[in-house]
């Protein structure tokens, strides 16, 4: 949830407060306050979702980095390695089993460490004559079936966090919307009260972010207070 957010969510959960403290009976004001409740409970809900997805890239994204590097300097590395030797019987071999120095693309890693492992099963037998180890072999298919399960768990996480964005950004529109009716139903009801008229206004803005003070000589650098500004 960013500040913007937050922001909104808080003059929510203010109008809640002020609503409760100073009822109004009218059924649409009722149906209002109710969506209100409903809506600001959802935005924890959707804070919760985004950070769950957020979590969920970073341990993939660090899990896959370290699974690269142990899979790159061992199992790529022995085939290789034994690639090289045998290529002084099979010249092409070398050629064959080229990975690209410094993939960054995590797709194009697993395409090129995928191509290796095919290529080292379909000539076992002649690499195992210059020192492939064919448990090494075993094992770099299983981690690289492990490394497809981290790139999905982090494309899944990925999806969750923008779904809980656009969710987020969607349900403070609406806050603002319904705020908005309210709005007028309250300068209605309270017109000729212009203490609690003003309480309202006060309880329904929402707190501007503080902004930095133009850098000029001379300046102190202090941040000004706070704005309010309409819900909507």
């Amino acid at each position: 949830m960013d500040s913007r957010t937050r922001r909104v969510k808080e003059m929510g959960e203010r109008v809640l407060d002020w609503s409760t403290a100073h009822s109004d009976p009218d059924p649409g004001s009722t149906a209002a306050l109710n969506r209100l409740q409903q809506l600001v409970t959802r935005l924890d809900e959707l804070a919760g979702r985004q950070r769950d997805g957020i979590l969920e890239v970073r341990r993939a994204t660090a899990r896959k980095r370290t699974m690269r590097e142990d899979i790159t300097k061992i199992h790529l590395s022995h085939i290789i390695s034994a690639a090289e030797l045998a290529s002084a019987e099979e010249p092409e071999l070398a050629e064959k089993f080229r990975v690209p120095g410094r993939v960054r693309n995590y797709a194009a890693f697993r395409t090129a460490a995928r191509g290796v492992l095919t290529e080292a099963e379909s000539r076992k037998e002649l690499l195992m004559k210059y020192g492939l180890s064919e448990p090494v072999l075993v094992a770099l298919r299983k981690a690289l079936d492990e490394f497809e399960a981290v790139v999905e768990q982090g494309a899944q996480g990925r999806t969750m966090h923008v779904g809980a964005s656009a969710e987020l950004e969607r349900a403070t529109s609406e806050i603002r919307g319904v705020v908005a009716v309210m709005d007028g139903r309250n300068r209605f009801r309270l017109g000729q009260d212009g203490e609690l008229l003003s309480g309202w206004e006060n309880t329904s803005s929402v707190i501007a972010a503080p902004k930095r003070a133009p850098e000029t000589p001379g300046s102190t650098g202090e941040t000004p207070p706070g704005q309010s500004q309409p819900a909507a």
